[in-house]
């Protein structure tokens, strides 16, 4: 009653929250609605969406029973047939992989928009959440644990606290490049520049620049063959996508028989003594994340 004042939606938003702190002893305490590599699930040994619930409460909770759905108008979409127990202070992962059994939920998550409910066996709404777009192995949780306060999470904890680092957004604006990736004869200049303000950070080894990086501050001379890869990097949000291009300087490509490919990634990936591919004593079956580009023969950036 203290809301009449607040648009419909913030009224919507701040029961919900009132709900949460007054009702929840168990809440949705994490999602991940696009996991490439975060975490497998130990059933299926598949990359799926995942729900983290949290027993915020004193007692032990068996969620046997409840519904959880991705539809606050259908709350009966999936329940949960076998026992899901929660003791206090600790977390449960359930999979929204739409596989239908056990703690595997009948629907996946959209990373684009989705919502999520949470009700008892007696279908009152225990919690829910509804979030906006979401990005690739980057979760979207409450800080801390239980709280009303929701952050992102460039490293997930599925199962566990969420001590890592909080960030308040994403950045979604990718750097501006003066000039593309290709075959160049002599010393090129090339600028990297924000159209949507940040700090553009970049480097030329083929890792991922961290805020430890380069700052584009002005032009960057490439005199040998160089892959520059940069983004761009605001206070207190997760870092934007990486944008690459390879230069090949004096290198002719037209005499070449087949088109290029450029492939960068950080060289840790390859040859660290504990985590690269090409260094261990058996055949790892690793996935590391690559940039791809593919060069015509006559030197054009077709990726």
């Amino acid at each position: 009653r203290f809301f009449w004042k607040a648009t419909g939606l913030t009224v919507m938003l701040l029961m919900v929250s009132m709900g949460t702190v007054l009702n929840g002893q168990v809440l949705i305490n994490e999602i991940c609605a696009s996991n490439s590599q975060v975490i497998s699930d130990p059933d299926h040994g598949e990359y799926a969406d995942w729900i983290e619930l949290y027993n915020a409460d004193n007692v032990t909770w068996n969620l046997k029973g409840f519904y959880l759905t991705d539809n606050l108008g259908n709350p009966e979409k999936w329940q949960i047939s076998t026992d899901l127990i929660i003791n206090p202070g600790e977390f449960a992962i359930v999979w929204a992989d739409g596989l239908d059994s056990a703690n595997h939920a009948s629907f996946k998550l959209s990373a684009v928009s989705e919502e999520v409910g949470l009700y008892n066996a007696n279908l009152t709404r225990i919690d829910s959440l509804v979030f906006g777009l979401q990005s690739r192995d980057i979760s979207y949780g409450r800080s801390p644990d239980g709280s009303s306060n929701w952050a992102f999470y460039s490293t997930p904890t599925p199962g566990t606290a969420n001590t890592t680092t909080a960030f308040s957004d994403i950045v979604y604006d990718v750097p501006t490049f003066s000039m593309r990736g290709g075959f160049y004869n002599g010393t090129q200049t090339v600028e990297i520049s924000s159209q949507f303000g940040g700090t553009v950070r970049y480097t030329r080894d083929g890792s991922e620049p961290d805020g430890s990086s380069s700052i584009a501050s002005g032009p960057i001379t490439v005199s040998a063959t160089t892959i520059l890869r940069a983004r761009v990097f605001r206070t207190g949000m997760i870092p934007g996508p990486i944008k690459t291009h390879s230069y090949f300087i004096d290198v002719n490509s037209i005499d070449e028989a087949l088109p290029v490919v450029s492939i960068a990634s950080d060289p840790y990936n390859f040859w660290d003594a504990d985590s690269g591919i090409y260094v261990q004593s058996f055949k790892p079956e690793w996935e590391v994340p690559v940039n791809v580009e593919l060069f015509e023969n006559n030197g054009m950036d077709r990726a």
